[in-house]
């Protein structure tokens, strides 16, 4: 600073040293309280979310353990009648097979004694749908043996490719009454399928199925096709089972091989059949490590791919039969047996 008198006349400057204080909200202690303060409360809030979150974890936990012991109730309980069911469908099928088993043997004696052609048609008529209610239980004896795991392979020796013609063959009858044209083919390399091994049960069934199948939706006058080679897998056989019949949407093909699906369930359908046919066969055929597969088209047809194991190496010892199961396709002398099938006749094939 500097003075100034009435003359004018300034004084020296005068210095005066001073310093203003930060207001206490702006200190270091204060700044150092916001800082813990606002720590302080962050990591509250973090612990409280954190405790909300365990807490509604903790109810889901019980909630969830809660639904799972429901579930699992539920389940011994389906699972309880899913055996009740099997048993019952097992004994009812065993006790519907003797009678009608009984009554079949009458049956063709007394339709072998017909005289008269409306005797012969309405006795033939019987014959042909008790066969088919007798293949129809046969099949649901399969399921059930199939989800008890009672049925079981067992492979032997044999020559594929005439054990499968001596059943494309049994079919002969329907071809000429239908005016069928079938075909049986084995590829160049016949004679590496002359000593393979595979089930001849589950094969039998898989392609009296197949066939049944193809020619049921067959029109007169239509054709099936039955061609055998060796699969792109080494060690693998491959069939193929086409028909130029109705064929199937596209859209269900995905869904045939379910058990008791219909690709037409109206009640008007053409076609009867229970949805046990297919299902049945893609279980033989998975139970044996093998694989099917199906391509349709609408109006031109159907064929269906089978892939099943050939060496001895791809099954359990306990797989392994000494003899085939079934005898033998062909005699000594090399000429083809030809049996009817024991629950398939020329008019009784089953659907799908």
């Amino acid at each position: 600073m500097r003075a100034k008198n009435i003359y004018g006349d300034k004084s020296r400057e005068g210095t005066f040293h001073f310093q203003i204080r930060a207001p206490w909200y702006l200190t270091w202690w204060a700044m150092l309280f916001y800082g813990f303060f606002g720590f302080a409360t962050i990591l509250g809030i973090v612990k409280i979310r954190v405790f909300r979150l365990e807490k509604r974890t903790r109810q889901l936990e019980n909630l969830v353990k809660e639904r799972t012991h429901i579930v699992h109730r539920q389940k011994e309980k389906l699972q309880e009648l899913h055996t009740i069911k099997s048993r019952f469908f097992a004994n009812i099928s065993h006790e519907f097979r003797t009678p009608l088993t009984l009554i079949l043997g009458p049956l063709e004696d007394m339709l072998a004694d017909a005289r008269y052609n409306s005797d012969k048609k309405n006795l033939g008529m019987m014959q042909r749908n008790a066969r088919r209610i007798l293949q129809l239980i046969n099949q649901l004896l399969d399921l059930s043996r199939l989800e008890s795991g009672k049925l079981k392979v067992q492979a032997s020796p044999g020559d594929f490719p005439t054990f499968l013609k001596g059943i494309v063959m049994s079919f002969a009858s329907l071809t000429e009454q239908k005016k069928i044209d079938l075909q049986y083919s084995v590829s160049d390399n016949e004679n590496d399928l002359k000593n393979i091994y595979f089930d001849w049960d589950l094969v039998e069934k898989i392609f009296y199925n197949l066939l049944a199948n193809a020619f049921k939706f067959t029109a007169q006058g239509g054709a099936v096709e039955v061609a055998v080679t060796n699969a792109q897998s080494p060690n693998f056989l491959e069939v193929r089972v086409k028909d130029n019949g109705t064929g199937i949407d596209a859209d269900k093909l995905d869904e045939i091989f379910e058990r008791f699906y219909q690709a037409n369930a109206s009640a008007t359908r053409e076609y009867e059949g229970t949805g046990i046919g297919l299902a049945l066969t893609k279980e033989l055929v998975e139970l044996q490590r093998g694989e099917i597969s199906v391509e349709s088209e609408v109006g031109k047809g159907t064929e269906f791919c089978i892939t099943l194991p050939t060496d001895k190496t791809q099954f359990a010892d306990k797989e392994i039969g000494d003899a085939p199961r079934h005898p033998a396709a062909v005699r000594d002398d090399g000429a083809l047996i030809v049996k009817q099938p024991p629950e398939l006749t020329q008019a009784s094939s089953s659907p799908v």
